[in-house]
């Protein structure tokens, strides 16, 4: 009898040791601080997310961030230029281009003057990371709510490559994209990527000839070169181009004159043929 309580004892014991070892978690290496650094050494607020997990939680640009993060949110004004970055409700909007964020947008360590330089698909990108609160010490100005921090897959010099990824959906979603990593000798490879996203728009204007808007029509290339100078010191050229031609946004109230509108969307005021109307305008 004392035998079999042993057996059993150390078949729990096994078993235990197996399943701790099996659900170990991976470590999360971020940058937060202008190295890398483990995320649980790292006394920031943050989140992090690898090329994976964006795949899996469906971001496929910052404007989906707001579907997995409920801290931030991306709010755009009567176009895509006047778009803004809120972290936990701080942020800066309006319609004029001068004025500067209060989320500060890196993409490979570069910063980005306007949130709405971040409005684009990402393109063959690693990993971001968020990190919510001021962050003037490490990142400078324009950084009072929070940054968002973005990088890109690095060129491979071990091995030729090739992936592409097609998707579809509804208002006749298209979304394409293709990368090819080609080594160049022994320290050097070169990194090629191209994303094409197009998407029917859901408004609708009569008033002009039933043109939709916010629809997507984007298109993405970036070209990387990899040069190992030492085993200590790495060149990397980066050479990326974007861009977006959709009608973009259901715009602000704007106050007309004339018979009140057609189109769909929320009447604030009811007005007589001829007077001042107030409604929503297309942008």
């Amino acid at each position: 009898m004392r035998f079999s309580v042993l057996s059993v004892v150390g078949m729990m014991l096994a078993f235990t040791s197996s399943w701790a070892t099996a659900t170990q978690l991976e470590e999360v290496v971020v940058t937060a601080q202008k190295r890398s650094q483990s995320a649980q050494d790292v006394p920031i607020a943050i989140t992090a997310m690898s090329a994976d997990s964006m795949r899996e939680a469906g971001v496929f640009d910052v404007s989906d961030l707001t579907d997995v993060n409920p801290s931030i949110s991306f709010d755009t004004g009567q176009s895509s230029q006047n778009s803004s970055l809120k972290i936990r409700g701080i942020g800066t909007v309006g319609n004029g281009r001068t004025f500067e964020g209060a989320v500060g947008v890196f993409i490979d360590g570069v910063y980005r003057s306007r949130s709405a330089m971040a409005l684009q698909d990402m393109n063959d990108i690693a990993g971001l990371e968020l990190l919510r609160g001021p962050q003037g010490t490490l990142f400078g100005k324009n950084t009072v709510a929070g940054a968002l921090s973005l990088t890109s897959s690095k060129p491979d010099s071990e091995a030729f490559g090739i992936s592409a990824e097609m998707l579809s959906g509804n208002f006749d979603k298209r979304y394409a994209a293709a990368v090819v990593n080609m080594p160049l000798g022994d320290r050097s490879a070169v990194r090629v990527s191209v994303v094409n996203n197009r998407q029917d728009g859901f408004l609708h204007s009569r008033q002009q000839g039933n043109r939709t808007y916010n629809q997507t029509d984007r298109i993405s290339g970036k070209v990387q070169w990899l040069f190992d100078v030492t085993d200590t010191l790495e060149s990397w050229l980066i050479l990326d181009y974007s861009k977006s031609d959709a009608g973009c946004c259901w715009g602000s109230v704007q106050v007309v004159s004339g018979e009140r509108t057609t189109d769909p969307g929320p009447e604030i005021l009811r007005g007589s043929p001829g007077a001042g109307v107030l409604h929503r305008r297309l942008c």
